[in-house]
């Protein structure tokens, strides 16, 4: 998360907000590393599909799905 406790509440605001109003369903985090927005997301979706490639430098054990927004393969 971001280290800046000011701009991480504006940001985790405006994100729980876009949340809570267009978020339903199946959702693909692209980019998700270690899927830190995984407990704001979950009243809204029915699965938390996680996508990252596969030289991250993130743990892998939280992610899904091996690829790019363009090209990926399930693990």
């Amino acid at each position: 998360m971001i280290n800046n406790f000011l701009v991480n509440e504006t940001v985790c605001c405006k994100l729980q907000e876009g949340i809570q109003k267009y978020t339903r369903g199946k959702l693909i985090d692209i980019g998700c590393g270690e899927k830190p927005y995984k407990n704001i997301t979950q009243p809204y979706v029915t699965e938390h599909i996680g996508l990252d490639h596969k030289n991250t430098l993130y743990n892998k054990s939280k992610i899904d799905l091996f690829g790019t927004a363009l090209k990926f393969n399930l693990c």
